[in-house]
């Protein structure tokens, strides 16, 4: 890799030998497609030079997609294994059986090649499971792929193989950006974010940074502009976009051991999905009705790198006005607050939870912030006061009507359903700041 310290040697000459297997073997492949270029990150780009790293990044966009081919050593694990090696035949391809045959239009002999398994890539490669490159994979004109079994060639007219089957496909309709605008496009992002919340990355700092090249297309696409984007979430969709919860349905970060408790590796702002390193999931659209009750929401962001949005940023803040009502988390349930937060309400409310991080809060007093309605009750975010205005994020939560277990909270709403009255609602609205 190139370094403030190897720079002036590197300008002067890079000798062949010097490099990883899986950049010579690279190098090999643009030799032999007579291309005169190469563009490799962990060369052209200074690693350990913020302001360089932070520049290029911010390119990034632009030099996805405006490569001629982008080359995707699928099977490699790493930069020294290299990817033009020759195949294991038996562990790729089972037994396998050489006929020979005869051509009769064109004259002479070949071989035909039987083999036990089916002649496919792993739907899932190393590569896949890399934060940074997604991006590289899905903005690209065209990519030739070395996988496990098979070499790929995917452009915007074909998806051809080297022989064997296809792959199913392991990307998602956003690749095709430019199909359309609305929901749907609303719906292929948070598909994006769902499969990007489930890559690796060794520094969390690098969650907006990495995805920044297709937060810029998709912006392009949408004819959005920079300032309608708040640090991963899109301002017209706040209120669905604000409802990302952590997926429990996957192993969290502290489980696997790659991650800590709290939001401290990273800057980025609480409200964001940026934030955690672990799988994130929304709601399913079929689910999603009403209007979101926020309101006058405004976000100020001071970004990294100046006048670059869709990166790593240094502050942000949200401000929103909305409905808020405190309650007493006790370490397994919620009670109602009591007016001066003294005692404990015996009234146990109906919230479920996702809470942020893999270790549940301590008990103490909390805040819900609805957000927006859902089938039988409300959805919101739960937030920790950090002063009389500022608050954290450290939750998702859902108030749902339909599983009341106190029958004083039971008769309470009874009265007042009439009046379309919700529990969130009886404290009116406030304006809060979420950092």
């Amino acid at each position: 890799m190139t370094t403030k310290a190897n720079r002036p040697e590197k300008l002067r000459e890079i000798a062949l030998e010097s490099l990883p297997q899986t950049i010579q073997d690279a190098i090999t492949v643009t030799r032999e497609l007579r291309y005169k270029y190469l563009w490799v990150d962990a060369i052209y780009i200074v690693q350990d030079d913020e302001e360089d790293c932070a520049r290029e990044v911010s390119a990034m966009s632009l030099v996805y997609s405006g490569a001629s081919l982008t080359i995707s050593a699928a099977k490699a694990d790493n930069s020294k294994q290299g990817f033009l090696q020759q195949r294991d035949l038996v562990q790729s391809y089972g037994l396998v059986f050489e006929l020979p045959c005869k051509l009769h239009r064109e004259g002479g002999e070949t071989h035909i090649l039987l083999h036990e398994n089916c002649v496919q890539n792993k739907i899932l490669e190393n590569i896949d499971s890399r934060g940074w490159t997604l991006q590289e994979h899905l903005l690209a004109k065209r990519l030739l792929r070395y996988g496990s079994n098979q070499i790929e060639w995917k452009c915007r007219e074909q998806i051809s193989y080297d022989g064997g089957c296809p792959v199913e496909e392991r990307h998602t309709k956003a690749i095709r950006l430019e199909n359309g605008q609305g929901k749907y496009d609303m719906i292929n992002w948070e598909i994006l974010v769902r499969d990007y919340s489930r890559r690796s990355l060794l520094k969390l700092s690098d969650k907006l940074p990495a995805f920044g090249a297709i937060v810029a297309n998709f912006a392009k696409t949408m004819k959005w502009d920079s300032s309608d984007y708040y640090a991963g979430l899109w301002k017209s969709d706040i209120h669905m976009q604000l409802s990302w919860r952590r997926d429990l349905t996957e192993p969290s970060s502290m489980e696997k051991g790659s991650g800590t408790s709290g939001y401290m590796e990273t800057s980025c702002p609480s409200w964001s999905w940026a934030s955690l390193r672990d799988p994130i999931d929304f709601e399913p659209h079929h689910f999603r009705w009403g209007k979101g009750t926020l309101e006058g929401v405004e976000c100020k962001i001071d970004p990294k790198i100046s006048g670059y949005r869709y990166g790593e940023v240094k502050s942000a803040r949200l401000t929103v006005r909305g409905y808020v009502q405190q309650v007493r988390w006790t370490g397994h349930l919620f009670r109602q607050a009591t007016c001066d937060d003294t005692c404990e309400s015996m009234t146990v409310l109906p919230i479920s939870v996702v809470w942020d991080t893999f270790l549940k809060p301590p008990p103490g007093s909390y805040y819900c912030l609805e957000v927006r309605p859902v089938s039988s009750g409300i959805c919101g975010i739960i937030l920790n006061e950090i002063d009389g205005q500022r608050f954290q994020r450290v939750g998702y939560f859902e108030y749902r009507t339909g599983e009341l277990k106190s029958k004083v909270l039971e008769q309470l709403v009874a009265e007042k359903m009439s009046s379309k009255f919700s529990w969130s609602h009886a404290g009116g609205t406030r304006t809060i700041i979420i950092v």
